[in-house]
């Protein structure tokens, strides 16, 4: 084995072993409503927004822009206004009633974890491309949030329009050294569409 193969194995081994990775194989699922942790602190969904966010649009080699997807935000937040943010973007000629989506974690350097890169990066990614922790820090009474791109597992599983309200079930959990996540039932309020 060469230095340079060595080392590519070595650094991919230590990336993988301290980078805390987000499986949801160990998450309880259930048919109650969502709940979870944020870091330390146990959750109830208090409340689920289902929202669009943005067109995603490309330019043609004529310069005109067209527009290929809607990106959509899914707030799950407890009654403290903790929670989490998940991202997901579906064609403009899809509906979002009836979605199902998975997302897994991948080890730095394999094939999967360069391609949901390349969907998080992408100008046109359709599926889960991201997600957001919200939480206190011990002592502060704001919000803070950490962003990721990568490394988090998410199944989103989205049913039948009811009125303004879509039913359905979640598994989020976060690359945070605490492993925050949250499973079970939802019920979201569509707004803005």
């Amino acid at each position: 084995m060469s230095k340079l193969t060595f080392g590519f194995a070595l650094l991919v081994w230590i990336l993988s072993a301290s980078t805390p990775s987000a499986d949801f194989s160990r998450v309880p699922v259930s048919g109650k409503r969502a709940y979870g942790r944020v870091r330390e602190t146990p959750i109830i969904l208090h409340s689920a927004v289902l929202k669009p966010v943005s067109k995603l649009e490309t330019k043609d080699p004529k310069g005109n822009l067209t527009a290929h997807s809607r990106v959509w935000s899914l707030s799950l937040l407890a009654r403290d206004g903790t929670g989490f943010i998940l991202y997901f973007s579906v064609p403009l000629d899809q509906s979002i009633t009836n979605l199902n989506f998975q997302r897994r974690p991948n080890l730095p350097g394999s094939t999967e974890y360069r391609q949901n890169l390349k969907l998080s990066l992408s100008k046109v990614p359709i599926g889960i491309t991201s997600c957001q922790l919200l939480f206190r820090k011990p002592g502060f009474r704001e919000i803070h949030s950490k962003f990721f791109r990568s490394l988090f597992s998410a199944r989103l599983s989205l049913g039948s329009k009811n009125g303004s309200e879509i039913i359905g079930q979640i598994i989020l959990v976060t690359p945070d050294v605490r492993k925050s996540f949250i499973s079970g039932a939802i019920k979201a309020q569509v707004v803005g569409f």
